[in-house]
């Protein structure tokens, strides 16, 4: 029933530990984090993360009414994209960049189902800091849900057709969670392909 339904594949050392770490305090330094809002019910709320959005073809993302301008993927995410390559043989031209301060900072139940990401659509999740719990639930089966913890250095590949069939949410916790960040590397068409 997965099979047909999308599959997904964890990977819990895809980075070696001193990779990880050094990556993690880079991108905290250097990546020009932005604090989104989101237009609710005609009231703006600020978005219970940061984030950066890169493309190597200059094309801009939108999910959630939010507009995110592409900015050039620095040296080490292009490494850390070009790694993700080699292993999975999947192409990836963009990353969203997440950064989870603490256990308020979350994502909700959603899809990466937007236009520009195509009919066919894999997601590569690398998760650096923290371990943070990670929820997938079937859209038309809400009885089917898994979970799973995301682990420092961390691979989780959802492979096509998960994102039509499956929602997931990195849900916000009361323990003590540390910074965290979110590497999530996908392939976006030109608006007008």
């Amino acid at each position: 029933m997965i099979d047909e339904l999308g599959s997904a594949y964890y990977l819990p050392r895809f980075l070696d530990p001193d990779s990880a770490d050094r990556l993690l305090r880079q991108s905290i330094r250097d990546i020009p984090w932005r604090q989104e809002t989101v237009l609710l019910f005609g009231k703006r709320y600020a978005v219970p993360r940061l984030s950066a959005w890169f493309c190597d073809d200059g094309i801009g993302y939108r999910y959630s009414g939010i507009d995110h301008e592409p900015q050039c993927m620095p040296a080490n995410v292009r490494a850390l994209r070009d790694q993700i390559t080699e292993f999975t043989s999947l192409s990836f031209n963009s990353v969203l960049v997440n950064f989870y301060r603490d256990g308020s900072h979350s994502v909700g139940w959603h899809s990466d189902d937007e236009p520009e990401l195509g009919t066919e659509v894999n997601i590569a999740s690398v998760s650096l800091g923290s371990s943070r719990k990670f929820r997938i639930r079937c859209r038309t089966r809400n009885k089917l849900q898994e979970s799973l913890i995301l682990e420092h250095g961390s691979l989780l590949l959802m492979c096509e057709p998960m994102q039509r069939h499956w929602q997931h949410e990195l849900p916000k916790t009361k323990q003590s969670v540390g910074e965290r960040i979110n590497f999530s590397f996908r392939f976006v068409h030109s608006p007008s392909t």
